[in-house]
């Protein structure tokens, strides 16, 4: 409603008019009488800085009114900008977005493309349009990360105030479906990988194509996806390709005997008793507040000699930030990889680490 059209703003202007209305008359009569009985000088002062006074107030009282006008009509301007620009499409398109968290932008219809038809991507596009039942269009939106289908503008909206909330995030995120999903099998990760290294464990495996490629070669591998809507599709991929039935894969979760069947994505999965031959860890530890915890608990899973392959893209420290770090990539906290794996784990290089010790070192 125009506030100028309201009953109260009616009557303010209906009062002015009659004060108005009655200090004229006043004027007139006043002069009228005067002329005929004549005051003293110390009277006409009197009477002069009374209609000083009365003409201040009344010029004030117009004054207070036109800027209670013009405050309305910007209120009104305001209130019209807003219902304009700030609408729930507006807010998708320009707000909640890709916003420079150390994820990539806008990928190119030629870039979907090329991950689609690689070898080792395993046909994740074909899988992906099936287990959603999305139209090509629709895909191709969320594959590209147009606007608000980025994994870093849900981050936004989502805006997670602690670890436990930022890993919730990670949970039930739906966007990063799409963008795990341009994440090929990088042929290097599994050079020198064998049956020696039964089981492998694809720590926070995403869609699961590094799994694909282990099984593929053969190789008994567990999968885990902190990601439940990742999770469900790699199930589907292993299952349609006949993996899990073969006992090729085998599918962990967070929830457990070990950790009392209480969400933890650490005592869950890791066993921290020597068991696994090898793990990756391929782009996961720069989502991990305080990841020096998790990769205690790899290098404690390891057997002797067995290995670790990470690849950490971690964030630049944010200077002088006293908060806990809870962007979508985190920085190692100071923390660099050789410290927090320990002197158990021997580098190997690019991101490969060999357990040469069985010696638990404390972490310094």
């Amino acid at each position: 409603m125009d506030p100028r059209t309201s009953s109260g703003y009616s009557l303010q202007r209906v009062r002015f008019k009659y004060i108005l209305l009655i200090a004229v008359v006043t004027l007139l009569a006043k002069n009228f009488f005067y002329h005929f009985y004549p005051l003293s000088v110390t009277e006409q002062e009197r009477l002069s800085d009374c209609d000083h006074t009365l003409e201040y107030t009344l010029l004030q009282q117009y004054h207070e009114l036109e800027l209670q006008s013009l405050k309305d009509k910007f209120d009104i301007e305001k209130s019209k900008l807003v219902s304009k620009t700030c609408t729930a499409d507006y807010c998708r398109t320009n707000i909640f977005r890709g916003n420079d968290q150390g994820g990539l932008g806008t990928i190119s219809p030629d870039s979907v493309k090329k991950v689609c038809n690689h070898h080792a991507s395993f046909q994740v596009c074909d899988d992906l349009i099936s287990f959603t039942g999305l139209s090509t269009q629709e895909f191709d939106q969320r594959m590209e990360r147009h606007s608000n289908f980025h994994f870093e503008g849900e981050h936004l909206f989502w805006n997670p105030k602690s670890a436990t909330e930022l890993t919730w995030y990670y949970t039930t995120s739906v966007d990063y479906l799409f963008a795990n999903s341009l994440h090929v099998a990088f042929g290097p990760w599994f050079k020198g990988l064998t049956k020696e290294h039964e089981p492998i464990l694809d720590y926070s495996g995403g869609v699961g194509n590094n799994v694909l490629k282990l099984a593929g070669m053969g190789i008994k591998t567990q999968y885990f996806g902190i990601g439940q809507m990742e999770k469900s599709f790699a199930e589907y991929r292993f299952e349609k390709r006949g993996y899990l039935q073969s006992g090729l894969v085998e599918i962990k979760t967070p929830w457990s005997e070990a950790s009392r069947w209480k969400f933890d994505p650490i005592v869950g999965v890791l066993p921290r008793n020597g068991s696994l031959g090898a793990i990756l860890a391929i782009d996961v530890l720069e989502h991990i507040p305080n990841y020096q915890n998790v990769a205690i608990a790899i290098v404690d899973s390891l057997r002797m000699g067995g290995i670790l392959i990470e690849n950490t893209p971690f964030a630049r420290a944010r200077i002088g930030d006293k908060d806990q770090d809870l962007r979508v990539h985190v920085s190692d906290g100071g923390i660099p990889m050789e410290k927090a794996l320990g002197s158990r784990m021997k580098s190997l290089g690019n991101g490969r680490w060999e357990k040469v010790s069985a010696d638990a070192i404390a972490l310094q």
